[in-house]
């Protein structure tokens, strides 16, 4: 990555820890920081690392997967908790697999 000129465009992925040590010894600044669902290495969803934006998915777009009939109620409730559960640090801190996007300084 020390190749690479000054201002080129770089993606990062792995834990969240792993991400900022490849960017403080790549010498790249992060410009956006996502949450990968399931995981970093094939998300289904990238998430902005926000409360807002995090919520929002377990609100409006996650939902039981279909023939989870009998489990319709208990994942629901997941959802929901998952909803303001995101609201705080330490969950978006638990959903440790990033992406993320900056650039060579």
């Amino acid at each position: 990555m020390r190749a690479l000129p000054p201002g080129r465009g770089v993606v990062l992925r792995g834990s969240s820890s792993a991400v900022h040590a490849l960017a403080r010894a790549g010498r790249v600044r992060i410009a956006r920081e996502l949450i990968a669902l399931p995981s970093a290495t094939s998300p289904a969803y990238l998430v902005e690392d926000d409360a807002v934006p995090l919520a929002l998915l377990c609100t409006a777009f996650l939902s039981v997967p279909p023939g989870l009939v009998r489990l319709a109620g208990p994942a629901g409730g997941l959802l929901r908790v998952g909803a303001l559960a995101g609201r705080s640090r330490l969950v978006r801190l638990v959903l440790r697999s990033r992406i993320a996007v900056g650039w060579r300084v």
